[in-house]
């Protein structure tokens, strides 16, 4: 069963971070997409994510 996670990114001091609105998982990256990749791979690491679609819920303004 593919899992739909939402997902916030925003500005954090020196870079973006992205949160999952879902499950308390979070990364960050130099910018809004490496964030959301980054998220993207930590959320491959949770046992209970296996198949998954992130959708953006809001992202920071650039």
């Amino acid at each position: 069963m593919t899992r739909k996670f939402q997902y916030s990114v925003f500005p954090d001091d020196s870079v973006f971070a992205a949160r999952c609105l879902n499950i308390e998982i979070a990364s960050d990256g130099a910018s809004e997409a490496a964030a959301v990749a980054n998220l993207h791979e930590a959320l491959e690491f949770d046992p209970g994510s296996s198949e998954f679609i992130l959708n953006s819920v809001t992202t920071a303004d650039t």
